[in-house]
């Protein structure tokens, strides 16, 4: 059975890291990054990336898996550790 789990993106995680190029195009360039990572473990999961009303550094990510509430969540904190970006759960 899919699931559909809705997080909002924000880019950078720190407001104290280095200069940040282009936060739009890099928000934008992180949805194949995420993709691939599910697609390791669930080869019919996707990723939708909508525009948040919290601004430019936003993005609300829409992704539909089979997988586990825990397997998501492992691969969460890696590409948000690994992408210096924040993901919280949207309601």
């Amino acid at each position: 059975m899919k699931t559909t789990f809705t997080f909002e993106i924000q880019y950078p995680a720190s407001p104290d890291t280095a200069p940040v190029p282009a936060p739009v195009q890099d928000i934008e360039a992180l949805a194949p990054k995420l993709l691939e990572q599910l697609k390791a473990q669930d080869a019919s999961a996707t990723v939708t990336v909508g525009n948040s009303h919290k601004g430019q550094n936003s993005r609300i990510v829409d992704i539909v898996t089979k997988l586990p509430d825990e397997a998501l969540a492992k691969i969460l904190e890696k590409f948000t550790a690994d992408e210096g970006v924040t993901a919280n759960a949207v309601d």
